[in-house]
């Protein structure tokens, strides 16, 4: 056997293929293990394990781009110990590698007629999807014959390049720093030089052994070895790059753990599902075969925060491997989807707690960053810090571009400098609603704590609610602990009430008429939206038919008979395809009937744009908020997101009310 893998093996590499490796190495071939004693390998073993033979870390250069690699000796036993090599290896950017013919799903979205849309087919790999939304039909090919090459049939998702040097990215979940194992590291330039040992959580040693194949090695990138996790400075470093890391693998390969009884039924029926393209009946499967599948579901890497940006950013010939059994990773984005497609029927209620696999199957890289950061709120982590850094490789250019990772500075510090970062890639304050929870002591009132669910902003954001429109921020950092914005006083408080004995519509209605019922129906809040309706749209976060468009919501009307007759202008959440809800302006034609819909807010249409700005059309692109417009100044040729006349010297100009500073943004020092 030996003879046959001498030319694909090292001399040390084939001795790990034997019981007596570690005898071999050492040249204590005559210490055979006597009767009732430890065998000669595992005590040899632990006279690696002293901390003086701890393997140390050569530092990366990272002038010349170098990473690390691990590999993955092989070995005939699975009861063998890992033997690793770690070697340094260039990355080039990917501006330099990759470069792929297929139009963007954006581009080929912008070329559809009217009522078509487009969709990635997960369970072929990417293969583009062309769907009519009236007509309820699909195609494989563009609906506009005019059209021309990649967008009239566009190609699979990715056609990998050829990239030096190949290797796979291994994404896992750490698992508990208790129980540890060692792994022998070899000189890959000097087989002769004895081991070193490095120390391994038991979930990654797992991992690897599972991998290890019996003849040949295997080359991997796997963060617990691959970076220095005791040099801060290097660890910022690497984890700026992990990005690209996993974009220029062949593949990654997600580790979800052993087997278990349950795992590969789990996988025979996801890999059914991921192929078909109607969801299944929720008869076709009884309540164990779901059960199944929702343990599969809650395994600790779907609940960790760093798998996001690692499976997100890989390719599509990506696996994920649980004991012996893999399946690819397209397959089970399909299968997740699919399964949960119906919201709201009895399939759902069984697959409820997959919701988190689900999570991390949809797109998120052209997500806002503040959708980023919410998703990631309850996701475990070791180091609060990484919840800014972990989305720093899918977060908008800008951002991503200029924002540092930094393991020195304290979790206060990192969170103030992803809200002032925001704030000036952006030119928004959409982080501002996020600080209704405070930090630690000390913690700045300003400064949101990303560590903590902020449901209140997720409601708002998901119903549409945006109260500064298309308003640029005007921020001003007046000192470490404290800044300045500028802002319009729109209504004062006058009273609170604790809502703990509302349970019905009539506790509401006695609630309101002791609050002054005819008082809230005859004042305006808004043109031609009374008090009462902006109150209790604020009581259910604009969770309307009139706003969400979706017949399980109640109406307006259904929680009150004041109104009567249509509005000139409504306006509605509507989800777009990137999954955001946004405001639309509705009202309707002459006849009553049907319905007209506008993005611009039509109250500034009648205030005519100042000199010297002119609206452009409003292409988005990753580094603009939720809500955003285009116009130009005609002399210096900057663009703004913003509409100029929502700016804060416009309104002083029209007269609003307000005042420079914003005092309960303002700590004491």
């Amino acid at each position: 056997m030996f003879d046959k893998l001498r030319i694909k093996i090292p001399t040390y590499a084939r001795r790990v293929l034997r019981r007596s490796t570690l005898n071999d190495i050492l040249n204590k071939k005559d210490n055979q293990p006597s009767p009732g004693s430890e065998p000669a390998f595992d005590a040899s073993l632990k006279s690696y394990s002293s901390p003086a033979n701890s393997y140390q870390y050569t530092p990366l250069s990272t002038s010349a781009g170098e990473i690390r690699l691990l590999k993955l000796l092989p070995s005939a036993s699975p009861e063998d110990p890992l033997c690793i090599e770690i070697s340094h290896h260039k990355l080039s950017s990917p501006t330099e590698q990759i470069s792929s013919p297929r139009s963007s799903l954006a581009s080929i979205r912008a070329s559809l007629p009217d009522r078509w849309t487009a969709h990635e087919a997960l369970y072929l790999d990417g293969r583009i999807m062309f769907h009519n939304k009236v007509e309820i039909h699909s195609s494989w090919t563009h609906p506009d014959p005019n059209v021309s090459g990649e967008l009239k049939e566009p190609s699979s998702v990715q056609q990998q390049p050829e990239l030096e040097p190949k290797y796979e990215a291994l994404s896992y979940a750490w698992g508990s720093s208790g129980d540890k194992e060692s792994a022998l590291v070899f000189d890959p330039h000097n087989a002769d030089r004895d081991p070193k040992c490095l120390s391994l959580r038991e979930n990654l040693a797992s991992a690897l052994k599972h991998l290890r194949r019996p003849d040949l090695s295997r080359l991997l990138w796997v963060d617990a070895i691959c970076i220095d996790q005791a040099n801060l400075e290097e660890r910022g470093e690497q984890v700026r790059r992990m990005g690209d890391i996993f974009a220029l693998a062949t593949r990654a390969v997600v580790w979800l753990g052993p087997a278990s009884e349950t795992s590969s039924l789990a996988f025979s029926v996801l890999r059914n599902y991921g192929g078909q393209v109607v969801p299944p009946p929720p008869e076709d499967c009884d309540k164990g075969t779901w059960q199944v599948i929702e343990d599969l579901c809650q395994r600790s890497w779907f609940h960790r925060l760093w798998v996001l940006q690692e499976i997100q950013l890989a390719n599509t010939s990506s696996i994920l491997q649980c004991g012996e059994d893999s399946i690819p990773w397209p397959v089970f984005r399909s299968a997740i989807e699919l399964l949960t497609s119906h919201a709201f029927d009895a399939t759902a209620q069984r697959f409820s707690k997959a919701h988190r696999a689900l999570v991390i199957c949809l797109p998120m890289v052209d997500l806002p960053l503040d959708a980023l950061l919410l998703d990631n709120t309850s996701r475990k982590c070791s180091d609060d810090r990484d919840r800014i850094y972990e989305i720093l490789s899918m977060a908008p250019p800008r951002f991503r571009a200029s924002f540092v990772s930094d393991y020195t500075a304290s979790v206060a510090d990192v969170y103030k400098a992803a809200f002032i970062h925001h704030v000036h890639t952006t030119g928004r304050l959409t982080f501002l609603p996020m600080v209704n929870q405070r930090g630690e002591p000390g913690w700045n009132t300003w400064v949101p704590d990303f560590r903590q669910n902020s449901y209140l902003y997720y409601s708002l954001l998901g119903a549409g609610f945006c109260a500064c429109s298309l308003s640029g921020a005007e921020m001003k950092q007046v000192s470490t602990r404290s800044i300045e914005i500028p802002g319009i006083i729109v209504d004062t408080v006058s009273r609170i009430r604790p809502l703990d004995a509302i349970n019905s519509f009539a506790d509401l209605r006695n609630m309101l008429e002791t609050a002054g019922l005819e008082r809230l129906q005859s004042s305006l809040y808004a043109p031609n939206t009374s008090l009462l309706d902006a109150y209790l749209s604020t009581l259910a976060f604009g969770t309307f038919r009139e706003w969400m468009s979706h017949e399980y919501y109640p109406t307006l009307d259904q929680w009150k008979d004041i109104v009567k007759g249509l509005w000139p202008w409504l306006a509605r959440a509507h989800r777009d395809e990137d999954r955001h809800h946004r405001v639309r302006f509705c009202r309707t034609a002459p006849d009553g009937k049907e319905e007209l819909q506008m993005s611009d807010d039509p109250r500034p249409s009648e205030i005519p744009v100042p000199k010297p700005w002119q609206p452009l059309e409003a292409i988005r692109t990753r580094d603009d908020p939720t809500y955003f417009c285009r116009f130009e100044n005609t002399e210096t040729g900057e663009v703004i997101n913003y509409d100029p006349r929502l700016s804060a010297s416009s309104l002083r100009e029209r007269g609003c009310p307000g005042r420079d500073d914003t005092t309960g943004l303002r700590d004491e020092i």
